[in-house]
């Protein structure tokens, strides 16, 4: 081809389809939530998957599936595989605790471990067993072994291959000591369950997913009286949050209060994102208006019930609503008071139309609640 020549070859264009890298959906999650809350000031964390029997029975409740053992532990303290999400931030946070580090932020992606219990005819859960070789009608607790099952003698380990060991993927997000870092400008604030709580939201919504405040979930390890879930649309609970239970704090040698959230990842995953909307920016002014009630200490009230039924009469000139005040009297009572902006599209509201949706709300609030309006 030399000597006839290169140049007499036809020229040609490569063919065939590019395909784009796609990047698994889970990788993708990592991705955005790392992104999200190093942003939000927060520090990642990777521990070990080992977990201590002894701790993990301070997260454990009765109800919760049977661990996973391994078979050959490197030691007596990491000889299960972690049960809870909160085992590997807690630990770092003893150990920055230990090390006159007491102002901690950190979160870490994680997977907690579990096998399906057995269920009877009665409805109580045993642990999954595996037969003890060479003995009849005797069982051990099923143990996991790190070891692949042989493939070149065509066995396989009823441990390694059994389907009903679960693994979920968790966000797990532990905070104690100062709100933020340092300096003359700002106060010495300390972190508490609503900076927990907020974190957690901020993820989600990262993550596509709008989530509502609802009771105490099923995870051990928070104070019963401190202690919350979030829930998606459907009443889907995507992740929890609280205060870390003293009896684990004084078992990990953490004197301060720490305030932790976790995500279920796996739950977050299967909700349907909440589609991204547009608003054109607003044209005519807003009104605000503050209102304070005053709750009994014998009520059982939440803000949030309050709050639904403020968002429901106030109607949808209501813009925005903002909880900006908690005071506790020395009697017990508290005064709650929120700031409500309201807006139209198309003209500027008028005194006497703010006026009439303000007296509205609060004679509903009233007469549901059986509050006062706070004055003065």
């Amino acid at each position: 081809i030399r000597v006839w020549g290169y140049d007499k070859l036809p020229s040609t264009l490569p063919d065939g389809a590019i395909a784009l890298v796609t990047q698994p959906a889970t990788l993708r999650q990592g991705q955005t939530v790392r992104r999200t809350l190093v942003g939000a000031g927060l520090a990642e964390v990777v521990t070990h998957s080992f977990s201590d029997p002894a701790r993990a029975a301070l997260f454990r409740r009765p109800s919760d599936p049977a661990p996973v053992e391994l078979l050959n532990p490197l030691a007596q303290d990491a000889s299960w595989l972690r049960v809870h999400p909160l085992e590997g931030v807690l630990g770092a946070v003893a150990t920055n605790v230990r090390r006159q580090q007491a102002d901690v932020r950190i979160f870490e992606i994680c997977k907690t471990y579990a096998r399906a219990a057995a269920t009877d005819k009665t409805g109580v859960s045993e642990p999954s067993r595996v037969p003890t070789a060479g003995k009849t009608d005797v069982s051990e607790p099923a143990r996991a072994s790190l070891r692949p099952p042989s493939t070149e003698a065509v066995l396989t380990d009823p441990v390694t291959t059994n389907p009903a060991t679960t693994e979920p993927r968790w966000i797990a997000i532990a905070l104690t000591g100062a709100r933020g870092e340092p300096g003359w400008h700002g106060g010495n604030e300390r972190a508490d369950v609503y900076d927990a709580k907020g974190l957690a939201e901020h993820a989600l919504e990262a993550l596509g997913v709008r989530a509502s405040t609802g009771d105490a979930g099923a995870l051990g390890g928070f104070e019963p009286d401190c202690h919350g879930t979030l829930l998606a649309d459907g009443g889907v609970i995507v992740g929890e949050f609280g205060e870390v239970a003293a009896a684990l704090r004084e078992h990990l040698g953490i004197p301060a209060p720490v305030f932790a959230a976790v995500i279920a990842l796996d739950a977050v995953g299967a909700v349907a994102p909440a589609p991204t909307r547009y608003q054109a920016l607003p044209r005519f002014p807003a009104v605000e208006r503050d209102l304070a009630f005053v709750v009994g200490s014998g009520q059982p009230l939440t803000a949030a019930q309050i709050e639904s039924v403020l968002r429901e009469e106030a109607g949808p000139l209501l813009r925005r609503l903002v909880l900006f005040d908690v005071f506790r009297f020395p009697d017990g009572r508290s005064s709650l008071a929120w700031r409500l902006l309201f807006q139209a599209e198309d003209r500027t509201l008028t005194d006497d139309e703010v006026n009439a949706i303000q007296e509205r709300v609060v004679r509903r609030i009233i007469e549901t609640f059986h509050i006062s309006l706070r004055s003065g």
